[in-house]
């Protein structure tokens, strides 16, 4: 339980407006497009570059960066939830609006909107990591010869489900509010 109190459903649906959900909905997609943009100009490259033989230093290379692709996709998942919780927190228990609920509402669903961002680019950054990795292993004839490697797109996917499964609506910023309390 967080100190401070979350305005009624309400008060945060009416501060909801369009002009919140809008622009959240649009940074939500270009975020999760530019890796499949990227993810795309690599299919290009894969088709389009003569054949190239993979030496084992270069197997190595993309092996280490595998790994550490999966380290930094667990470390964006957990960092990014963790300052998301921060900054939702401390939008709810913030004494700036004092007790103007209307005020409130914005002022938690201003903090909601920031953490979500974050969580967000900390996946895309996790997904283009991945992608590089990838472009790498490309350019360096390790795919699609070897093709394990092609689990360097799970951050990609990743980002992809958790973005359209938690697309901004009323309905979702109010259960994750509730969440809070």
């Amino acid at each position: 339980m967080i100190s401070g109190s979350i305005p009624s459903d309400g008060e945060i649906v009416s501060a909801m407006t369009p002009s919140y959900l809008r622009p959240l909905g649009i940074i939500h997609v270009a975020i999760s497009m530019a890796p499949i943009f990227f993810a795309a100009a690599i299919v290009f490259v894969m088709l389009t570059m003569p054949p190239v033989v993979a030496t084992p230093s270069d197997i190595s290379l993309i092996d280490v960066l595998s790994i550490l692709n999966l380290v930094i996709l667990a470390s964006a998942w957990f960092v990014g939830s963790f300052i998301f919780q921060k900054m939702v927190a401390s939008g709810i228990s913030s004494e700036i609006a004092g007790n103007d609920q209307t005020l409130r509402a914005e002022v938690i669903l201003a903090a909601l909107k920031s953490g979500l961002i974050v969580r967000l680019a900390m996946l895309e950054g996790s997904a283009v990591f991945g992608l590089t990795v990838c472009l790498l292993g490309v350019m360096r004839g390790v795919l699609p010869g070897e093709s394990i490697y092609w689990f360097n797109l799970v951050p990609i996917t990743f980002l992809i489900a958790y973005s359209v499964s938690n697309f901004p609506s009323s309905g979702r910023i109010l259960s994750i509010l509730k969440g809070f309390q």
